[in-house]
């Protein structure tokens, strides 16, 4: 078979199967995620009343007669807002402090090597102590360098602003994703970060029930052509025709009934763009991909070019943007390798290039739920009951007067447009007032829907946490510190266990920049952040050093709580109570010659307080002056 044609059967397979993984993804996971964003951010605020929801009711009979009528009055509560704007600053409001420590390796006890029995035995574990010593002083130069590092690149790349949108997809529509890769400033260095992209881009292997069990994932993307020809070096205008009318299941492509579809939010105004699928498979390049036909050209190449394999396919191609037929036509195995292997090897350490947030699994499925899920149905309630009531105010409100068609001219004008005080003259023996003029009254509002709606709405801030105290109110009056102590950590016990996720995975994503650092940069690149000498000892110390070892050898965590919004009265309080416990003792350290930890606790004070401590610091006393010799030499003594 021609490279032509097995390129062509790599493309279509991965395109095929693609198709039916966002399938699988609608059913289970797309459908109620795109709900819960209508309630965040719909098209129109009536989107929940279209004949979809409710339907028109007629006289004709049929299905159409059981279908419930929209009310009048149409209105949407936004309840899905309020989850956000204050789930989100609990859970993520600044970047965290990222901390990388070296893992300690074992060392058997003394009593393992005799020392007690034999000198030289002593003399031998002296020397194990010493060389462990040294390694571990390695091991803390290149934590150090990572981790000033990995605090430099989130203000620079702005991740404080991509973790929000992780956590806002997380709460509306089950989880968010944040990918780690590298970008090339306009000063020609590269820095590594971690980018936000809608979970709606992403795609994944149908046959999985966990993320660990899955086989590929791939990422849609949509750039100008002109772009992707650039990234991946391929001719000018030779993806001119790509992304035709017809896609891998002859469908039209983009899929124009899935609403979630990045593509169709790029309108081509300013660029011709190209709709493609980034995919990093752990099963090869497509030759295990259930088929009819396998060709003996492409099992060849799969068995080559191993397992983890990376490539770029868009509807509409003919072959992967990365291998192209010329160099696939070549035989080289080095050039097909590295044109295949992935932009960052995370699956060195068993990792993918992107890092999902979610606080909802379901067990035995692959995607999560959103956390408005289970509150769905009280919500649409809520949102019914309230355009009915709001429907019933609108009619109690009109004032419908009935007048006597034979009243006077001059006695109606009197009723309608008289000043405050009116006399209007009547027949008194042959008709009463109210024969002439009465208020038609409506009924009054029914009891039962407002107690429904009251009811519903306790469901709905049981099922999501949205508690009165989140909004800083209480209903009734707390009657003692206990109880309001009681109610407010039961009131936390949901965003304190989500905020705890959120912190674990902020871990995972500076891990994922930790391995893409280690890969991908050379001093130039780290020079900015780490300065002349920490370019040195990356070059000495971190690219010198074994590359898987490395991703195993060091723990990256984030500070506990350092992602949250800060409670500044309780670290002012805190701080206070440290500083009258703690100062004294200290400041005694200090005037020994050891200012460091008093100092620390002066800084932690000023912060809390919202003030730069540096005038407040004790400066370090001077270095002893050298001893004078006290015998000193006597001068030769000259002849007068």
């Amino acid at each position: 078979m021609s490279p032509e044609a097995v390129l062509q059967k790599i493309s279509s397979s991965w395109l095929r199967l693609i198709a039916k993984s966002r399938e699988h993804k609608r059913k289970e996971f797309g459908n109620t995620a795109e709900e819960c964003m209508k309630f965040f951010d719909g098209p129109y605020h009536d989107w929940l009343y279209s004949d979809k929801q409710f339907g028109t009711v007629t006289s004709g009979g049929g299905d159409e007669d059981k279908l419930l009528p929209p009310p009048a009055y149409k209105v949407t509560i936004n309840k899905a807002a309020e989850l956000v704007q204050l789930f989100g600053p609990a859970l993520y409001q600044r970047n965290p402090d990222r901390k990388v420590t070296p893992r300690r390796a074992y060392a058997p006890p003394p009593e393992y090597y005799g020392v007690d029995v034999d000198p030289a035995n002593a003399q031998a574990y002296e020397q194990i102590l010493r060389m462990a010593n040294e390694r571990r002083a390695k091991d803390l130069v290149r934590a150090q360098l990572f981790e000033q590092y990995l605090n430099y690149t989130p203000a620079e790349l702005d991740l404080r602003q991509h973790s929000r949108m992780w956590v806002t997809e997380a709460l509306l529509k089950g989880m968010g994703v944040l990918w780690t890769e590298f970008v090339t400033m306009p000063s020609g260095h590269r820095v590594v970060g971690s980018f936000s992209d809608s979970v709606d881009n992403l795609f994944a292997d149908p046959d999985a029930t966990s993320f660990d069990d899955c086989m590929w994932f791939a990422r849609q993307c949509t750039h100008p052509k002109w772009q992707v020809e650039r990234d991946y070096g391929l001719k000018p205008g030779s993806l001119k025709t790509a992304n035709g009318t017809q896609s891998a299941t002859g469908s039209a492509w983009p899929d124009p009934n899935d609403n979630s579809n990045r593509a169709q939010s790029r309108r081509n105004e300013t660029s011709d763009v190209l709709t493609y699928f980034k995919i990093y498979s752990r099963m090869g390049i497509g030759a295990r991909i259930k088929s009819n036909a396998v060709p003996d050209d492409l099992n060849d190449a799969d068995s080559m070019l191993g397992d983890y394999c990376y490539l770029a396919v868009a509807p509409g191609l003919r072959y992967p943007l990365n291998l192209t037929p010329d160099t696939f036509a070549s035989g080289d195995i080095e050039m097909l390798r590295k044109a295949v292997e992935w932009p960052i090897p995370f699956w060195l350490d068993g990792r993918w290039p992107f890092v999902p947030l979610w606080f909802h699994r379901v067990p035995g499925r692959l995607w999560p739920i959103s956390h408005l899920k289970p509150a769905l149905g009280e919500l649409r309630l809520i949102n019914w009951l309230y355009s009915l009531m709001t429907g019933k105010v609108r009619v109690n409100s009109r004032d419908i007067l009935v007048l006597n068609k034979g009243l006077s001219e001059e006695s109606k004008q009197a009723i309608l447009h008289g000043p405050d005080y009116s006399v209007v003259e009547i027949d008194g023996v042959t008709q009463k007032a109210s024969d002439l003029a009465s208020f038609i009254q409506h009924p009054n509002m029914n009891q039962n829907a407002e107690m429904l709606l009251d009811r519903t709405m306790v469901y709905f801030e049981q099922r999501t946490g949205l508690s009165e105290l989140l909004y800083g109110a209480t209903q009734t009056q707390l009657r003692s510190a206990t109880e309001a102590n009681v109610k407010n950590n039961n009131a936390s016990v949901r965003p304190d266990d989500m905020a705890q996720t959120v912190e674990e995975q902020a871990g995972v994503v500076a891990t994922n920049e930790l391995i893409a650092a280690r890969w991908m940069l050379e001093p130039d690149d780290v020079r900015p952040a780490l300065g002349d000498v920490g370019a040195y000892l990356w070059q000495a110390e971190v690219l010198t050093s074994d590359v898987v070892s490395t991703f195993h050898q060091y723990e990256c965590n984030v500070e506990s709580g350092s992602a949250r919004r800060p409670n500044r009265d309780r670290d002012v309080a805190n701080m206070n109570q440290s500083m009258q416990t703690l100062f004294q003792p200290l400041m005694q350290l200090a005037m020994a010659g050891n200012p460091a930890p008093v100092n620390a606790l002066i800084a932690d004070w000023g912060k809390a307080n919202g003030f730069d401590p540096s005038k407040y610091l004790i400066s370090p006393p001077p270095p002893p002056m050298p001893a004078t010799p006290t015998d000193q030499p006597a001068e030769p003594q000259t002849a007068g």
